[in-house]
């Protein structure tokens, strides 16, 4: 199963930035995805989650979703 994590973040976010930080120390790979240029990804997201917080991981894996 290939799993894909997103990182939804945005410019100027001091919380972002801690969570980059937290998951670059762990050694956990992931994709930014700031809001203002994934705005139609970050939409679906907060559909899903019914939350409009960030920074926000999504979690994905083949199962879940073709992408």
């Amino acid at each position: 199963m290939i799993t894909k994590l997103y990182l939804f973040t945005m410019e100027g976010c001091p919380h972002c930035q801690d969570m980059k930080k937290l998951l670059d120390e762990s050694g956990i790979t992931y994709e930014v995805r700031d809001i203002d240029e994934y705005e139609e990804e970050y939409e679906e997201f907060q559909k899903i989650v019914e939350n409009d917080y960030v920074p926000a991981l999504w979690v994905l894996n083949s199962k879940m979703v073709n992408w």
